[in-house]
């Protein structure tokens, strides 16, 4: 049951961020949330695990309906496209499949947070070259004193 309840999830979460379920429809919003309690209170006590997970199943399927109803636009990733480079950036990862699915380009994924990351390191690199005109970066692929 866990992997339907998984697969219908990432139905969903591939497209569209939970909390914009909820400025579409709060109603539908409140009612999966509440079923997500109830079937993990189900799996922890293990009874009634197949009762609640069909119902969360239910849930989502009725959730990524209402979502193309509204003609909700799709806000689990956003993209980057550079050259031949392209980029989804999203907080969980099955809105890189879903990019992959709708375009069929191959694409990284990254996190917020490791695009703060290389922010911080571009940032990093910028205050050395102004430090150090003319500086720049270059790959090191010995450590230092290593024959070569």
């Amino acid at each position: 049951m866990r992997e339907a309840v998984k697969a219908a999830e990432a139905a969903f979460t591939q497209r569209w961020l939970v909390r914009s379920l909820e400025r579409v429809n709060p109603e539908l919003h409140a009612a999966l949330v509440e079923q997500q309690g109830y079937f993990h209170q189900a799996e922890f006590a293990g009874e009634e695990v197949e009762l609640h997970g069909e119902a969360l199943v239910r849930g989502w399927e009725a959730a990524v309906r209402a979502m193309e109803a509204a003609e909700a636009p799709e806000d689990a990733y956003q993209l980057g496209i550079h050259g031949t480079h392209t980029v989804v950036i999203g907080e969980r990862p099955e809105g890189a499949g879903r990019w992959r699915e709708v375009d069929g380009r191959t694409a990284a994924w990254l996190t917020p947070d490791e695009v703060a990351k290389l922010w911080a390191g571009v940032q990093a690199i910028n205050a050395a070259q102004t430090l150090w005109p003319g500086a720049w970066v270059t790959r090191r692929d010995r450590e230092p004193g290593e024959d070569g």
